[in-house]
Order: structure tokens, then sequence, then C-alpha cells
């Protein structure tokens, strides 16, 4: 980040902004509710500074960041990081999912690993079907899902979130044909979600067998990713 990129983000937060005042900070907590960070300043870790306002809403924090800050008055206001990410996780399970016939099923990830989280979206509390945003704002989130070829009947695939509601869904209906049909359903959602919420994927089909979601490197896969403050 650039000396000129840094004082064009001071002017536009500080009435007063001095660029000799900028320091790098490491973020050792923050506050999701109140969106205020606690850092430790000039690797100071018996003294962490608390209650530092966070100036550019664009501005995703993580703990371990190592944020551009500067202070005005008695205030302490983070403009940005050095290494600043978004949250941003992918994840694909690498194995087929079965689904009883006019059964909802809640998708598992199994053992599987994320091939990216860059802010522990999946696995919180050990789970593997859930994928939980811990930094308020607005999230666009995906499920792909490729059946195997069948005959009759639905495919459904929605995403479920933490009190029950449907955030998304994709719906199929394969009729009149004695042929096979393979179908896809990616549901997706972009909207605001408070830090700790989680969504789910839930799957039904109705061919009159069990009948899977496949393994290929385009189905069976979770992303999530920050797209900016409400």
């Amino acid at each position: 980040m650039s000396g000129r990129v840094l004082r064009d983000i001071a002017n536009q937060v500080l009435a007063t902004p001095s660029v000799a005042g900028l320091r790098i900070a490491r973020v050792s907590a923050r506050d999701t509710s109140l969106r205020l960070l606690t850092v430790e300043l000039g690797g100071d870790t018996a003294n962490p500074v608390s209650g530092v306002r966070i100036a550019n809403t664009s501005y995703y924090p993580r703990v371990d960041d190592l944020a551009v800050v500067v202070q005005n008055r008695s205030d302490l206001y983070a403009l940005g990081a050095v290494n600043a990410q978004v949250g941003h996780m992918r994840i694909r399970k690498g194995g087929s999912s079965a689904i009883a016939n006019g059964v909802t099923t809640t998708l598992t990830m199994g053992t599987a690993v994320p091939e990216v989280d860059t802010d522990s979206l999946w696995g919180a509390g050990g789970s593997n079907d859930r994928v939980t945003f811990p930094w308020p704002g607005i999230w666009s989130v995906d499920y792909q899902a490729y059946w195997a070829d069948a005959v009759a009947g639905r495919r459904i695939v929605e995403i479920i979130d933490d009190t029950g509601t449907i955030r998304a869904s994709e719906r199929n209906e394969v009729e009149g044909t004695a042929n096979p049909q393979e179908q896809t359903c990616n549901p997706h959602i972009e909207c605001y979600f408070d830090a700790g919420q989680f969504v789910q994927a839930e799957a039904f089909q109705s061919s009159g067998a069990s009948l899977s979601i496949q393994d290929y490197p385009f189905s069976n896969i979770w992303t999530a990713t920050w797209r900016g403050p409400a």
C-alpha cells in the first residue's frame, strides 16, 4: 500500500490527518458486534489498545492483520491492512452424496478440508455441513450440485440459514421421458449476514430411488465470499 494511497484514505476519514502519524499495528482481537478492533502497537503485546475504530468500512479485518492505524486526538482509527484479505472460502467434498428418495437431506462435506479459507468460515464447532460468517456484511454464497442421471421426479438444492429460512433454491423437474437426464442445481444468494450466522445446504429428489449428487470438479462445492459492508 503506497504512501499516496494511505494519504488519500486518511484525507477521506480524518479532518486533519497526519501522515507522519500512520503506524502499523497487529490486530489481536475484534468485536464483531461493535465492529471495533484491539491492536498491538510496535509489538507491545503487554499493552494492547482496544476500541480501535474502523474508519474505512470496506476494510475486512482479521486477527493477525498488519493494520495501518492513525491517531486522531484520543482515538485510533484503522484504515486498512498491508496484508489485507477479505473473507473467502471454497470447499469441495471430493466424493458423491447419496440422497434417499423423498427425503430432505442436509449435505455434508465428510472429512474434506477447504481449498482456501481466509477466516475460518468452515468447520466452526467441528461441523462439516455449514458455512459460518465470522464478520458482518454482505456475503455471496453458492452451492454447486450435479445430479446423477435419472428418468423422473424433482431435483432440489436449497441454501438454509440458521433460523431455518430458505435463502436460495434451485428446483428442476424431469417429466415425460424414458431417457435418463442430467440435472444441475446451483443455488446462489448475496445478502447481509451477522457474524455468527450460518447457512447449510439441503437436497431433495423424487426419482423413485436413491440418487446421488456426483463427484466432479464442478460439483458438491461450497463457496462464500465477503462482498462488503451493509
